[in-house]
């Protein structure tokens, strides 16, 4: 299983690691309300290549050389990827079953991808990681495709979430123990929520005095 020390990462400038998995992370780049995209971090090939360095999986050379490589038709198929992980994300979260279409596209990158594993320091242990090579739409973009199989072999999808705050549209996999955990980050929409709560209740009381 796949929990990946982004989740005690802070967000970097612009980008949110906060999921518990890659592939978390990848559908958090974009923000929607009520279907309509209100936000999107991925506005091109150099967007997708600065994601994919502050996430860890390619280096600063490798994100350089993809920016330039990927090209528009690399980054729509990233963009279409994401959609189906958001869609899987998304249902699971509302507690609905993984669609076999979702499957397909997942294994459809995977089968798709080139390059190799590598063995690196992970904290105190070692980690296997693969390093994409070659053209190739899926491109950087299979370890993310890696991190969703992982998610679904491994992972328990009931704790896939969704913030609690209904401003907020990032989602979360909660490694807490009694699966307490009901905001993105405590920092940000756990302590803007908590705020509101004292709010009202002082309201409240002030009213009935």
């Amino acid at each position: 299983m796949e929990e990946n020390a982004a989740l005690e990462r802070e967000e970097k400038p612009g980008f949110y690691f906060l999921g518990g998995y890659l592939c978390v992370d990848f559908v958090n780049t974009r923000h929607a309300e009520d279907g309509r995209v209100v936000g999107d971090l991925l506005g091109g090939p150099r967007d997708l290549a600065r994601w994919l360095r502050e996430a860890g999986v390619l280096g600063p050379l490798e994100a350089e050389e993809m920016g330039e490589r990927l090209g528009e038709r690399g980054f729509r198929r990233a963009i279409r990827f994401r959609e189906v992980l958001r869609s899987m994300v998304e249902g699971v979260a509302a507690g609905e079953s993984v669609s076999r279409e979702e499957v397909e596209e997942i294994n459809g990158v995977l089968r798709a991808r080139r390059g190799y594993t590598q063995v690196v320091r992970s904290g105190d242990g070692f980690e296997g990681r693969f390093v994409a090579e070659g053209g190739g739409e899926a491109g950087g973009i299979s370890p993310v495709a890696q991190s969703a199989a992982e998610l679904l072999a491994g992972g328990d999808l009931s704790r896939i979430k969704k913030c609690e705050n209904p401003e907020c549209t990032l989602h979360f996999y909660d490694t807490s123990k009694n699966r307490s955990r009901r905001w993105c980050s405590m920092a940000a929409c756990g302590n803007v929520m908590k705020a509101r709560a004292h709010y009202r209740r002082h309201r409240r009381q002030k009213t009935r005095s």
